[in-house]
């Protein structure tokens, strides 16, 4: 998943470089809502298909030379009169007047590194028009697109916000190549059509080679669809200034048969039997002879019917009933024949679901249909996320609401937090609060007294904290154990300034400012601070400090019940950057919000701006969230409650509907924040021997990591990628990693914290907060965002 966001980040710097490029794709597919096909024949059946198949076929001589002459012998002519004449097709077959058709850069056009290998052809074929207007078309679009080849084809796609496949593929189903002047694999690397038509012309005269998708056309009608496109070029070679509405689709021995089969008397039907009673008769009369076959597997129909009548018991004692729809998410395998037999077997009727499908349209569907249930296979339930499609509607469903649980209002009471039950040794560079690693975590406060819009259903009204002394007394605990970094927890520390200030001083008075190390990233409110806090805070170890902007829109401030102070927040963080630029400070601002213009969205970018030595600063895409007071501002300012429904499905990186304008214009901010921002090069050299002071090399990495359109694996590959030499820099290096997990940190705390041993069969729970991970394979997480475990309370 980080490599995909990478990869998108590389396309936005692209697209912001590309603006006329941008307005000419945008012209070009304006109105765009699904591309040209040729009708399908569904799942594939039988061995002798893969998903991947090829079918070649001869155009005849004599449509070959007329070709040829029209094209005079330049194979570049001859691919825009193939490509016209795909077109031609599609368009006789669905009647499109707008038809879509992929094709590669011609080689010789395509050597530098561009960001498009391909060109999506969109031809306009209007009533009336001829196949000489046509090829005309073509020709224009080749030339024009071969000239706008470096505008991103995938954010093209989410600026025309096409719900089909992602990347280049969603502009075009088929594409055209010529093997004398193109390179096919371009498309088939870049988008994977399911329809790929590729010609050649050497000596054995033209030839054609359709390769497609095994599981959308069957062989004998890709070879009839090839047989149509010989037909219908065949007509528009003879006359070019034909009418493309006029040119017919069936040769005459197609009429013929279609017309034999249309005055075939009708047979007499068999009286009505249902499926799973005809399979059930056919059981008994050839128990071994093979039902159902899938490359090496196979059953017989005993064996088949054995298993579905298991299958049709399990569905029955799960409360399915006659009439019921049950689902079933399985790929094509002899496991799918037992699950549509048992759920017919059931009484239910099943409903195939294609586990590739989006979250959002497996959702749709299953709700549509009232789905009480869902058959899958492991494989099937291996790629699927089961918790995405928690929520749907459900009659199995009975929620529970329990009570109110009163706040706990005195703090100090409680004893110190036990973590003998973490090995901080083993697991020290996994466990940390957003950038820093090796640490102890610290929560000093609950509750918040203000009414914003994000928070204050979640957190009690009233703020609770503390005293600086019990604080205090956990930090020395620690640090008496060698801890030296910690992180607190909680976004409202210095809500209580007189608390938190007795706090820093004591600190400062024990002699531990010297060596400790404070981290706050969870976005103080920093229109409250004075410069006597940010000194004190500071002089007590403080190396970073995350403040909360959101918005630098007033409106939006009064509109979502922040109502932060911005010229005291803008003073405090100049003065922050001037006075203390060794503080990693890192910045929240939020893009999108119900009723946001343009204009205060630019402004908030404009107030990043104008602080030039932030950190870290963040452009969050605001997510909505049903039951929630943003889910009802929203309701208010017009967002539709579907689009919300759908945005909470997305990933945090993908850009959802609920954005009061288009996404184009977000596509830009993000890339003017990137390039014009984050990235320059006066501001790194500023920055970085800064945070070299303060983090680890890992940490460093990550964090620059998350951020940039490459894949940045140590010091000196950040260093490359930002065009920074060796001379630019102070010799500096990073924290070490071994000074910051202290030596036999475990046993220490065993002795703190003793833990009774338990009887050999006593029950063990294991409690796992996944909701922060953005992948659900190992390895696979962009930013590593997870707060460490607290410990048990005792």
């Amino acid at each position: 998943m980080a490599q995909k966001i990478r990869h998108r980040e590389q396309l936005l710097m692209a697209a912001g470089r590309n603006e006329a490029e941008r307005r000419y794709w945008s012209a070009q597919f304006a109105g765009f809502s699904y591309p040209a096909s040729f009708p399908g024949d569904g799942a594939s059946q039988g061995d002798n298909l893969s998903p991947a198949a090829c079918e070649e076929f001869e155009i005849l001589p004599q449509l070959a030379r007329k070709l040829e002459t029209l094209a005079r012998s330049s194979p570049h002519a001859l691919h825009v009169i193939l490509t016209a004449g795909v077109a031609l097709l599609l368009h006789v077959y669905g009647g499109k007047r707008e038809i879509e058709v992929g094709t590669p850069l011609y080689r010789q056009e395509d050597a530098g590194d561009m960001v498009n290998g391909i060109l999506p052809l969109r031809v306009p074929a209007p009533p009336g028009a001829t196949f000489k207007e046509l090829l005309l078309q073509v020709r224009r679009l080749v030339q024009e697109g071969t000239a706008h080849v470096n505008y991103p084809l995938e954010v093209l796609i989410e600026e025309l916000d096409v719900s089909t496949i992602a990347g280049p593929a969603g502009l075009f189903d088929v594409a055209v190549s010529v093997a004398e002047i193109h390179d096919k694999d371009d498309i088939v690397s870049r988008a994977s059509p399911s329809m790929h038509w590729n010609f050649s012309c050497g000596n054995n005269g033209l030839r054609g080679a359709v390769e497609y998708d095994g599981d959308l056309y069957r062989r004998e009608s890709v070879l009839r669809i090839a047989g149509h496109f010989c037909h219908v070029l065949g007509q528009a070679a003879a006359d070019v200034e034909a009418r493309i509405d006029a040119i017919g689709l069936l040769p005459a021995h197609e009429k013929e048969a279609l017309a034999r089969h249309l005055n075939h008397p009708l047979p007499e039907l068999e009286e009505p039997l249902a499926v799973n009673r005809r399979f059930e008769l056919q059981v008994l009369r050839t128990p071994q002879a093979i039902a159902v076959k899938m490359g090496a597997d196979r059953l017989t129909y005993e064996e088949l019917n054995i298993r579905s009548n298991r299958l049709a018991h399990r569905l029955l004692r799960r409360g399915v009933r006659r009439g019921d729809i049950v689902g079933l998410a399985m790929r094509r395998s002899v496991e799918m024949a037992v699950g549509i037999m048992g759920i017919l077997k059931s009484g239910a009727a099943y409903l195939p679901l294609e586990p590739s499908w989006p979250v959002r349209r497996m959702g749709s569907v299953l709700d549509d249909a009232d789905v009480s249930l869902v058959v899958v296979d492991d494989d099937t339930l291996s790629g699927l996320r089961i918790s995405s499609l928690m929520g749907r509607k459900s009659r199995s469903a009975h929620p529970v609401k329990t009570a109110i649980r009163s706040q706990i209002t005195d703090l100090d009471s409680l004893p110190a937090t036990n973590r003998a039950l973490v090995d901080y040794e083993a697991y020290g560079r996994f466990i940390g609060q957003a950038m820093v690693k090796h640490s102890v975590t610290l929560q000093a406060t609950r509750g918040c007294p203000y009414k914003c819009a994000y928070c204050h259903r979640i957190w009690p009204r009233r703020h609770v904290f503390r005293s600086a002394e019990h604080i205090f007394g956990e930090v020395d605990l620690y640090y008496k154990m060698g801890v030296r970094r910690f992180s607190f927890v909680d976004d409202i520390f210095n809500l209580n300034r007189q608390n938190s200030r007795r706090f820093f001083q004591l600190v400062i008075d024990a002699g531990m400012n010297e060596d400790i190390r404070f981290f706050f990233p969870n976005g103080m409110r920093g229109d409250i601070l004075t410069e006597e806090d940010i000194d004190l805070m500071v002089e007590a170890g403080t190396v970073n400090l995350a403040i909360a902007l959101e918005t630098a829109s007033p409106r939006l401030q009064t509109l979502i019940g922040k109502e932060l102070d911005l010229e005291a927040l803008r003073r405090n963080i100049h003065y922050f950057c001037t006075r203390h630029p060794q503080v990693i400070l890192e910045l929240f601002t939020i893009h999108g919000f119900p009723g946001e213009t343009e204009a205060e969205a630019l402004a908030t970018l404009e107030f990043v701006k104008s602080l030039k030595w932030i950190h870290f600063p963040y452009v969050f895409v605001l997510k909505i969230y049903p039951n929630t007071p943003m889910y009802e501002l929203a309701i208010e300012q017009g967002v539709s409650p579907r689009a919300i429904e759908e945005s909470t499905q997305l990933a945090f990186h993908e850009l959802p509907d609920t954005l009061p304008f288009p996404r184009s214009f977000t596509i830009k901010y993000q890339a003017d924040f990137l390039n014009t921002y984050f990235l320059d090069r006066e501001r790194l050299l500023h920055v970085l021997p800064l945070q070299m002071r303060v983090l680890t090399e890992d940490e460093l990495v990550q964090k620059y990591d998350s951020y940039l359109p490459a894949k940045i694996e140590s010091l000196r590959g950040l260093l490359e990628f930002a065009g920074i030499a060796d001379d630019d820099l102070p010799a500096l290096e990073c924290v070490a990693e071994a000074t910051v997990c202290p030596e036999g940190f475990n046993e220490k705390l065993f002795r703190r914290f003793p833990i009774a041993k338990s009887e050999p069969d006593a029950l063990r729970v294991l409690l796992l907060d996944l909701s922060q991970f953005f992948s659900d394979r190992p390895g696979d997480m962009l930013y590593d965002v997870v707060e460490p475990p607290l410990g048990l309370m005792q």
